[in-house]
């Protein structure tokens, strides 16, 4: 039999060696109680040995520290009393967070130690700018949950998740690393936001107050399958991301002149800047997202209302497009904004009430048109004298679906019927029109090519289409896929189309495509250096 070294202690607190059965020489504590894996008084490094006197260590050979209550340096053993610590690629703390720091965890496996860091960049950001999320410290080929949440201004939350496996370095990466599962599948690197949906069914994401808050989009990483929508454990490492809508130096006016009611958003600088009146549908009210993100980009934007807003109509009767020339004119003077012409951008019902104002009133120089019917349709259009009728909606053509939503697609009629159809060759402006291949509220696409060959009848050459195989009707800067939602309005489920990747991939492509038009067409002596 091997005598085996013991260890003592002498007066001095030194150690005494003797041998253990197998031979392996063993520390313990001094007198003055240093633990072994930590620092002692002077600052040195006190070594720790396992059963068989190997050093232990980090795979960088780092410690790991945490602190008592009085800031104490303390260790940490796992369940055979070894040692653990490490610091991260950075050497911060882990279990904290500051703004240039990733947020990480450990887990242990035998003797390897695992320190999980998840990373999302930039952390403050518009929403129409990329974030790149990354995780690193898990195990080879370890299957995660990577979930995102926020909730809206009125508490709601809306929420997403997608599955992955770690390669062989213990990493996964969006921007390279495809979903297995979970709300999407495939390389997705925003499809976390893209994919965040009520968990009250049909409710539809919307920022109504662009100036006061970002969206706070919270991401978490589960080291494990979670397959719960709202997981009851908590998640092994967090981080957090602002979702902004407009970028710092942006005024917001409240504009309440004559009959125009609505907030006009500035660039920073000096200008003129090119000039736009923003329009949405039948939603009614003041929506406000898509003018900040304008006025973010170096357009000045008159998010305008006209009806479910202040003094103005209750509910959309008659469309009286004097009242949208006046919008115009006050824009113009703005001593920012370009005073060469106006631009319009408009969806749905907007997109209709932009190709008429392009029609017949002056100074528009360049039309955005998204998702909508070349014809008046419902309301009576005027403008002074001229007065065109609307084309009845005939909802016994409107579908129901499994889930209760309506089809609308059909329930205007033919597009050859001229008593309805907007003159598009009397417009002096260039006209995008932006069009959903899977738009169910309208057939955007269909209209589109209609419009274009009228105007090219007449000699008008300026109308160009860009269409999107897999898009629905809301097409919309920065926010995520909504198929379905609850009309205000009608109280009614409306179906919207699209499907999830090929809808957010055109609302990337088109937004783009509308700062560009703009920028082409809206002529400007100075341009935004932003």
């Amino acid at each position: 039999m091997r005598r085996a070294m013991l260890g003592t202690k002498d007066e001095r607190g030194g150690m005494l060696g003797t041998m253990s059965e197998k031979g392996v020489k063993l520390k313990t504590r001094n007198k003055r109680g240093t633990l072994p894996g930590t620092k002692n008084g002077k600052g040195a490094m006190l070594e720790t040995t396992n059963e068989r006197g190997a050093m232990l260590s980090t795979e960088k050979g780092a410690m790991l520290e945490t602190k008592n209550e009085r800031g104490a340096i303390l260790g940490t053993k796992n369940n055979r009393g070894v040692m653990l610590g490490t610091m991260n690629e950075r050497k911060a703390k882990l279990g904290t967070r500051n703004e240039r720091e990733p947020c990480g965890g450990l887990r242990m496996r035998g003797l390897f130690i695992y320190t999980m860091t998840l990373k999302a960049s930039p952390e403050i950001s518009l929403v129409d700018e990329p974030v790149k999320i990354q995780v690193w410290g898990l195990e080879p080929q370890q299957i995660i949950t990577l979930r995102a949440w926020l909730k809206d201004e009125r508490g709601k939350l809306f929420h997403s998740k997608a599955y992955y496996v770690s390669d062989m370095e213990g990493k996964v990466d969006l921007e390279h690393s495809p979903a297995t599962g979970g709300d999407f599948h495939g390389v997705c690197p925003m499809g976390l936001f893209w994919a965040l949906k009520s968990s009250i069914p049909f409710l539809r994401l919307l920022k109504r107050d662009v100036m006061g808050s970002p969206f706070n989009v919270h991401l978490e990483l589960y080291c494990h399958l979670e397959l719960n929508a709202l997981p009851e454990k908590p998640p092994d490492t967090t981080t957090c991301v602002e979702r902004w809508y407009v970028s710092p130096g942006v005024q917001r006016l409240q504009i309440k002149q004559g009959r125009v009611r609505g907030a006009l958003f500035i660039p920073p600088g000096e200008g003129p800047f090119p000039g736009v009146i923003d329009l949405f549908g039948a939603i009614g009210g003041l929506i406000e997202f898509r003018s900040s993100l304008l006025a973010s980009r170096g357009i000045a934007s008159l998010a305008l209302a006209y009806y479910g807003y202040d003094d103005l109509p209750k509910t959309l009767d008659h469309v009286d497009l004097k009242y949208f020339e006046e919008a115009s004119h006050l824009l113009i003077n703005h001593p920012k904004v370009s005073r060469a012409g106006v631009g319009l951008v408009g969806v749905s019902k907007g997109a209709e009430i932009a190709l008429a104002l392009s029609c017949f009133v002056p100074k528009i120089v360049a039309t955005i048109c998204i998702n909508g019917r070349l014809s008046v349709t419902s309301q009576t259009f005027g403008y002074g004298d001229l007065i065109l009728k609307g084309a009845p909606p005939r909802l016994e053509k409107s579908v129901t679906t499994f889930s209760g939503s309506l089809v609308l697609l059909k329930i205007y009629g033919d597009l050859e019927d001229q008593d309805f159809i907007l003159p598009i060759e009397k417009a002096k402006s260039p006209i995008l029109f932006l069009a959903g291949e899977n738009d169910q509220m309208c057939d955007s696409v269909l209209n589109a090519k209609v419009s274009i060959a009228r105007a090219q009848k007449y000699g008008k050459k300026d109308v160009y289409l860009r269409s999107y195989p897999g898009a629905g009707h809301l097409l919309e800067p920065g926010s995520p896929f909504c198929p379905v939602s609850l009309s205000s309005n009608f109280n009614i489920l409306v179906q919207w189309g699209g499907e999830l990747l090929g809808h957010c991939k055109a609302q990337e492509i088109s937004w783009k495509e509308i700062l560009d038009f703009f920028r082409t067409y809206i002529p400007c002596s100075q341009q935004s250096k932003i």
